[in-house]
């Protein structure tokens, strides 16, 4: 979950023609997704769309020696468009499913290609003072799942390890909400780019611990201008784990005969850069999570997970 503490920006607004336009209020945003500016005669036109690549890179270390490592990537459309009223909402379209490099995981992406197919499109909202407040089709995913739940008996059948799948899955599908949306870090990463918190509570799933999860605090640094003209930030902070003495447990029983003389010393750090065109864009240019968990100096797991533009953001026309 991201917990708003404290803001200390304004509304977003926009750079036309190099000229900043502060107040979004100036705008609405019509049914094709673009601002049209209602204060003047001249017609001002930007398109709100973007797609995303999505890469995010895992690995488990054993004494600074890799012992597993994947890379799954994705791609995704953005789209923006205000609310009646104040806020907007945020559309999530996911053009490419997530896809693995290994090719013994392929069998399990089969299925995991059935579960996403209830999260094709997620539409979410701000208020007027960029906080999220709610997934608005939650209605239509539930129905959706439904729909791939059945397609997973047909083509998997119900065993012990289906039936596991299964059970999760909807249960996190029938509460589907922000809160479920934003354990997964590439949403994260998207949807803090929008909020105005200089402080964030998170929660993530822990990879050396499963089914336990890790609270992670987060403060967001100051605004820096880099040399060429873009605006730089980043979201640092570190996690605590729920269940640690279940973990210290493992680690002592299977880990521990591997790894002689390595004492348990868990630690969770996080940190997210990101990169704007400028000053007053909505939408990062290109943001890196990286994300260490450690149970010993020597059981380490990593993941590097990067969004990035592979479209432009916002191309002007103008009119009348």
């Amino acid at each position: 979950m991201i917990q708003a503490v404290q803001e200390n920006r304004g509304n977003y607004g926009f750079v036309i023609d190099n000229k900043i336009i502060a107040n979004t209020d100036k705008f609405t945003i019509n049914g094709k997704g673009k601002i049209i500016e209602k204060d003047k005669n001249k017609l001002i036109i930007s398109a709100m769309s973007i797609i995303y690549q999505v890469t995010s890179k895992s690995s488990i270390c054993l004494k600074q020696a890799t012992a597993y490592e994947e890379t799954v990537t994705q791609q995704w459309q953005i789209s923006y468009k205000e609310k009646s009223g104040a806020g907007f909402f945020l559309t999530i379209d996911m053009l490419e499913k997530p896809a693995t490099n290994l090719s013994d995981m392929k069998p399990s992406y089969a299925l995991f290609d059935i579960i996403n197919e209830a999260m094709q499109t997620i539409v979410v909202s701000f208020n007027r003072f960029n906080q999220l407040v709610m997934v608005e089709n939650q209605k239509d995913i539930i129905a959706a799942w439904k729909k791939s739940k059945q397609k997973i008996i047909d083509k998997f059948g119900e065993e012990k390890a289906v039936r596991k799948v299964l059970d999760e899955t909807e249960f996190n599908y029938y509460n589907f909400s922000v809160n479920i949306l934003e354990r997964s870090i590439p949403y994260c990463m998207l949807l803090a780019s929008l909020c105005e918190a200089i402080e964030y509570q998170m929660d993530f799933r822990s990879i050396l611990n499963e089914d336990d999860n890790v609270k992670v605090k987060v403060s967001r640094s100051p605004i820096s201008m880099l040399e060429n003209g873009k605006v730089h930030y980043y979201l640092k902070g570190s996690g605590k784990l729920g269940h640690l003495s279940k973990l210290e447990e493992k680690y002592t029983q299977n880990i521990l005969p591997f790894l002689p003389d390595t004492a348990f010393e868990y630690l969770y750090q996080m940190q997210t850069d990101y990169t704007f065109a400028g000053e007053r864009s909505l939408f990062f240019e290109r943001a890196v999570t990286r994300i260490t968990e450690q149970a010993s100096q020597d059981y380490v797991y990593c993941n590097q997970t990067i969004i990035e533009q592979i479209e432009p953001t916002e191309k002007e026309e103008r009119c009348g």
